[in-house]
């Protein structure tokens, strides 16, 4: 067989900042990818098997102000 390309996952959760409550349906888009996910109940979020290197995941929710985060 030919070998595996190696990959990452990348996951984490959006809480509010105030309340640290977390906040389900935010929208995640990777930046550097054609990738986007939605955060569950729990404001959990992951996005598997990428090409290793470098991201920037934008999160915006409606009510709150969008992030960018460089990983």
């Amino acid at each position: 067989g030919h070998a595996q390309q190696p990959s990452q996952t990348i996951r984490g959760r959006v809480l509010d900042k105030d309340s640290q409550q977390p906040v389900p349906g935010a929208t995640i888009l990777l930046n550097g990818s054609q990738k986007g996910s939605f955060t569950d109940e729990n404001g959990i979020f992951s996005f598997e098997k990428l090409p290793i290197g470098r991201y920037t995941l934008s999160i915006s929710m409606v009510g709150y102000f969008s992030q960018k985060l460089p990983l």
